[in-house]
């Protein structure tokens, strides 16, 4: 078994969820070193069934945020770039974005993947604990986001 990183200690059986540091770089260290051959280190979420609870939520999260998008679509589109075509998405994707909400144009849906991106991309580092080391207020940081993406919209 490889060592653990500097800073890394592996917690007991009873402090494992209570104390707040980089649990989720050890976490996954730890599910890396689990597996019995190089091919099986590295984790990959659980696969979920298809148009499941999981694959629902995430379409319904997708779809209000495009609806979202669209809606400032008319103040917005003046702050993006134009040549967006159905092309540069998948083609699943555009399946349901036009069946969910036929009158998007591409750039809007584009654009909705971006703020998607950009969001999940904070909480993802929050997650992954990299935010505390490097922002002394990450709610600020998330606030200052959010504030950028409203402007982006053209709503500020």
């Amino acid at each position: 078994m490889r060592q653990l990183p500097p800073g890394i200690h592996p917690p007991g059986p009873d402090q494992r969820r209570l104390q707040p540091g980089p649990r989720p770089r050890l976490d996954r260290f730890l599910r890396d070193e689990a597996g019995s051959s190089r091919s099986q280190r590295r984790w990959r979420p659980p696969a979920t069934p298809e148009d499941g609870p999981v694959d629902q939520t995430a379409r319904r999260a997708c779809r209000e945020l495009t609806r979202l998008v669209a809606a400032a679509w008319p103040h917005a589109r003046h702050h993006q770039p134009e040549d967006a075509s159905w092309s540069d998405l998948h083609p699943d994707h555009v399946a349901k974005i036009q069946a969910d909400l036929p009158n998007v144009p591409p750039a809007a849906a584009a654009l909705a993947l971006r703020v998607w991106g950009r969001m999940h991309g904070l909480v993802a580092l929050e997650i992954d604990g990299h935010i505390h080391p490097v922002a002394g207020n990450p709610a600020a940081l998330h606030r200052a986001e959010m504030l950028d993406l409203v402007r982006s919209l053209g709503l500020a």
